[in-house]
């Protein structure tokens, strides 16, 4: 938070996120956050980007992506932004499928506030001894699972969903845009 990073915890951080199969990472330059002040890196200073180097340089060794957005992190946009396309999260839900039967809850988003706009992107299964299945494509429009396990599987479902932010603008530079010539 903040840029209030080190070569320590960002060489950690990127092995852990390897680890659990994530392909790359976003770099947000944001203001300050509370409690780090004292390890606050200046944006753009020599020393940020030698963090910003290092980041880089560490992520390629472990063969991961490394996006810079060139904002502050604040979702940009208005109502020319399609919902495709509008701010983004992952939602995670589990569920137990045992040995031998249907699962019987469809594999459909649980958050009320999401129906709509979060979609299944991925199922996998996760068995004894490292067995691991890709289910994604044994799911039914209506979010019916076709598949019958021989063993017991725990099941992550993966939905893109939305975060349903809106672009904020302060009232002063709204009364400026709304005596604007366009």
């Amino acid at each position: 938070m903040g840029s209030a990073v080190d070569k320590q915890n960002i060489s950690s951080s990127l092995i852990q996120y390897n680890q659990a199969g994530i392909g790359g990472v976003e770099v947000v330059p944001i203001y300050g956050a509370k409690g780090f002040e004292n390890n606050f890196i200046n944006y753009l200073s020599p020393q940020w980007m030698n963090m910003l180097d290092h980041t880089v340089q560490q992520s390629n060794k472990l063969n991961m992506g490394v996006y810079i957005s060139v904002g502050t992190g604040w979702p940009i946009g208005g109502p020319n932004v399609s919902k495709q396309d509008a701010a983004s999260k992952v939602i995670v839900q589990s569920y137990n499928l045992k040995a031998n039967t249907d699962l019987m809850e469809k594999l459909v988003i649980n958050d009320p506030k999401q129906i709509g706009y979060a979609s299944l992107n991925t199922l996998m299964g996760f068995g004894e001894n490292g067995f691991t299945i890709d289910l994604t494509g044994m799911v039914l429009k209506d979010g019916t699972l076709e598949y019958r396990s021989q063993t017991d599987l725990k099941l992550f479902a993966v939905f893109d969903a939305k975060t349903k932010q809106v672009v904020k603008i302060c009232t002063r530079w709204r009364r400026v845009y709304n005596r604007s010539l366009f």
